[in-house]
């Protein structure tokens, strides 16, 4: 009888003791997990310049929810919208593809809103609809821009329809102001 109250109590304590072993190996893969890596400006990052990878450090750490909003990897033909100073982290929506001699930005308020694929970096096409004898008849204006930043709509009597800041060469963007003077309608559809 006394050997069977030992073994029943060797019993008892082997249960939580293996409990107690799965949690704390649970609790240090926990800790011994690696941190995400985000960028930081290594020196001040002037807007409009190319950026370089040395500009740059890589440091580990967890933002949790805000993660999406900071830049985790660089990637070249990129430049900034505005002034970081050294030892920021790069938000993600200041990041922009240079722009040469011969491009620039244009806002462009769709006539409908686009799929909702469309966000920064999208490459979309740009189309206008004109009436022809109760007819109408898209053309392609620029057959691919890249959308550099959308703009939500924001107050009381905004409307519906973001605002899409694409960047277009010189010829591309004659032909959307055109359209835009015209007061034809604009649609983005975006291109794989």
């Amino acid at each position: 009888m006394v050997v069977k109250l030992g073994r029943w109590r060797i019993r008892q304590l082997a249960i939580p003791v293996g409990f107690g072993i799965v949690g704390l190996a649970l609790v240090v893969a926990g800790i011994l997990k690696p941190l995400p890596s985000y960028l930081v400006a290594a020196q001040d990052l002037m807007p409009g310049q190319p950026l370089a990878s040395e500009q740059f450090i890589e440091v580990e750490m967890d933002l949790g929810a805000v993660s999406d909003g900071y830049v985790v990897s660089f990637e070249p033909g990129l430049m900034l919208s505005d002034f970081v100073a050294a030892g920021e982290l790069v938000p993600t929506r200041l990041v922009q593809p240079v722009r040469t001699a011969n491009q620039t930005l244009l806002r462009i308020v769709p006539a409908a809103q686009p799929a909702a694929i469309v966000q920064a970096g999208t490459m979309v096409g740009i189309w206008q609809v004109t009436e022809i004898e109760d007819i109408s008849v898209p053309t392609m204006l620029v057959p691919a821009a890249m959308v550099v930043q959308v703009i939500e709509p924001d107050g009381l009597f905004a409307s519906d329809v973001s605002h899409f800041e694409v960047q277009l060469s010189q010829d591309q963007a004659t032909a959307v102001i055109t359209a835009i003077a015209a007061d034809l309608p604009l649609f983005m559809v975006p291109i794989s």
